[in-house]
């Protein structure tokens, strides 16, 4: 009578893990499949968005002094002398760490001159003029490496480094000036004299940049190996009688800030 009662209690145990495999599936696979479902999960890639392969942009760098001795006969203001750019950042990647960039964009070239004892170039330094500034125009196109260092949790580039190069060709220059003359009544006036199309620049402007920064903005140095001004020619200088006097180099380094919207 005990066996029976035995092997009474282990039927009733086979029938009811019958009964569970066939009503309620595997129990034993419950965990399984919840730790399969994560890792599923976690596989799965967040597609590269709009804003990662295009962008407008907008630059501004600030002429750097390299040497003091130029800076006293070419005193340029370094807060006002420099580069404005705007233009369209196309960037095609491959994966999510790399890059290329290509940035077509207009660039505006500025140089403001200040009134120093030992300035000569453009003009001598005297206190009849007010302000001096030549400006030149270039249509660029830049190229680079660009690598994401660091993602946020929602696969957004909080950090990103860049190298790359650019070149452009200049279409238009002009150089302006406004000067203090003196009135038939012995009254001072204000004279504005500008003369465009300068022969004097150089045609292209090309160099090397690097950037490191967020998704919506970078610091940004940039190297220029090409002149602003044809070294091998001369203007007329207008305070020395318009004798021939030949143009300076300028300073190649400009840094600042890039915004990418």
């Amino acid at each position: 009578m005990l066996l029976n009662s035995k092997i009474l209690r282990r039927i009733s145990f086979f029938l009811c893990v019958a009964a569970g495999f066939f009503l309620g599936g595997n129990p034993f696979s419950v965990a399984a499949q919840d730790d399969n479902e994560g890792n599923e999960i976690r596989r799965t890639k967040i597609p590269i968005t709009g804003s990662e392969r295009f962008d407008v942009m907008f630059g501004r760098g600030i002429l750097i002094p390299m040497d003091r001795e130029l800076l006293d006969t070419v005193p340029f203001d370094p807060a006002r002398s420099g580069s404005f750019s705007l233009g369209a950042s196309f960037n095609f990647p491959f994966g999510k760490a790399i890059a290329i960039r290509l940035e077509p964009r207009a660039t505006w070239h500025k140089l403001h001159y200040q009134d120093f004892p030992e300035k000569t170039f453009p003009t001598d330094s005297n206190d009849i003029y007010v302000f001096e500034k030549h400006k030149s125009f270039y249509p660029e196109v830049g190229l680079g490496i660009k690598v994401n260092v660091y993602r946020d949790e929602e696969e957004k580039v909080k950090l990103f480094a860049e190298f790359g190069g650019v070149f452009g060709i200049n279409t238009g220059g002009s150089y302006k000036r406004r000067s203090q003359v003196m009135t038939s009544n012995a009254s001072r006036a204000m004279l504005t004299e500008k003369v465009n199309r300068l022969d004097d620049l150089e045609p292209f402007r090309f160099g090397f940049y690097g950037r490191a920064g967020t998704n919506w903005g970078a610091f940004q140095v940039f190297y220029r190996i090409s002149d602003l001004f044809d070294l091998s020619k001369q203007y007329n200088h207008p305070d020395r009688g318009n004798t021939p006097v030949s143009y300076p180099k300028i300073p190649p380094v400009e840094a600042g800030l890039v915004f990418l919207i």
